[in-house]
């Protein structure tokens, strides 16, 4: 558990955090929570995450991390495991994505957490990068990425 406040002129909250991978009891508030982003253009519908909880094999448990406070959902993030083609060789790595908090605990260090957890079990899983494609690249650099120019950011964590 981690304490986070959240403060305003008035009143302080201490947010005891914990980040744990999904149970089965978070699928729907995870699926919610997602459906509330609301996409900078048409290019993601807010209906793409249910479908993709649906049909992508690596949506499971082991690969979904959340921050919860008091069985309220702040965050979470996804790892996407994958054999990545560099050079003519399959290398093990995978994806981050996903990455979401609820706009009111934002700026607390809740979604650098869960980013910071699941890299930490994309390496203990023995995957020798991650890549992530971002609009916002100064999170992921402060923790450690390298970008590569391109239409989004891509960055590599070794």
């Amino acid at each position: 558990d981690r304490p986070f406040g959240r403060s305003s002129s008035r009143q302080y909250t201490r947010v005891v955090m914990e980040i744990r991978t999904l149970e089965a009891m978070d699928r729907e508030s995870v699926l919610e929570l997602l459906e509330s982003w609301e996409p900078p253009d048409d290019r993601h519908r807010r209906d793409v995450f249910r479908r993709r909880f649906g049909t992508d094999a690596s949506v499971q448990e082991k690969n979904v991390w959340v921050a919860v406070d008091r069985g309220e959902l702040l965050g979470c993030v996804q790892i996407f495991p994958r054999r990545l083609r560099i050079l003519g060789h399959g290398i093990p790595g995978g994806g981050l994505g996903s990455l979401f908090v609820r706009p009111e605990y934002r700026g607390q260090g809740i979604g650098g957490s869960l980013v910071e957890r699941a890299a930490t079990a994309m390496r203990e899983r023995g995957m020798e990068f991650s890549v992530l494609f971002a609009p916002h690249r100064g999170l992921f650099q402060r923790l450690g990425w390298n970008s590569w120019k391109g239409q989004f950011c891509s960055c590599f964590k070794h």
